[in-house]
């Protein structure tokens, strides 16, 4: 409903402006050599484009982590909670909105972290890199044969059609409560299916 939602504000764009006028975009950061990565649960989950399925979700049951160590050498490379996750590097595409769970997440070097102003704006940019019109600049911008990349300055010349501020707090007030569900719905599958295999771990 979200999508559907920003397709009909979509219609209502007042002219286009360049990605990087109306958000931040930083890379995430390579493991230092030999830095090893544990199913161990630590305080920071270091997030990859392989825990990510085809239509954008996390699984944080397969999520890996860094020490404190590591994350002090990388700590500048985080991802928040608010922000958006676009994999640039392999599977190009893969498009998320950070939740409370994956806040501060050490970010790998195959995305980047878009960073809005503004709430209604991430939202905005959320599902604008969802819509067609967002899929077209990323396909047309990528470049690559055997491994294919989407560079940062190519993303930050995505023309992205605007619409007006009045718009955007209406389109903001309709979305916001969608969103939130989704995020819930995904917080409650992750407790769930941690219960479950807390049980099943103590049948065996």
């Amino acid at each position: 409903m979200a999508d559907a939602t920003f397709e009909k504000n979509y219609e209502q764009q007042v002219g286009n402006q360049k990605l990087e006028t109306l958000a931040t975009v930083k890379g995430g950061k390579r493991l230092p050599k030999g830095a090893p990565l544990t199913e161990v649960k630590t305080q920071h989950p270091y997030l990859r484009i392989t825990d990510y399925s085809k239509n954008g979700v996390p699984s944080v049951q397969s999520m890996q982590y860094i020490t404190e160590e590591v994350f002090d050498k990388i700590s500048r490379y985080v991802i928040n909670e608010g922000e958006v996750f676009l994999s640039i590097v392999g599977t190009i595409g893969i498009v998320d909105l950070i939740d409370e769970r994956l806040d501060n997440a050490s970010l790998t070097e195959n995305a980047v972290k878009i960073h809005a102003q503004t709430t209604a704006m991430a939202h905005y940019l959320y599902l604008y890199l969802r819509s067609d019109e967002g899929r077209h600049e990323i396909d047309s911008r990528t470049v690559g044969t055997t491994q294919k990349k989407l560079a940062i300055t190519r993303i930050k010349d995505f023309d992205v059609g605007v619409i007006s501020e009045t718009d955007l707090q209406e389109f903001e007030r309709t979305v916001s409560p969608l969103i939130n569900m989704v995020l819930a719905n995904r917080s409650e599958i992750d407790t769930l299916v941690q219960i479950r295999d807390s049980l099943l771990q103590e049948l065996i």
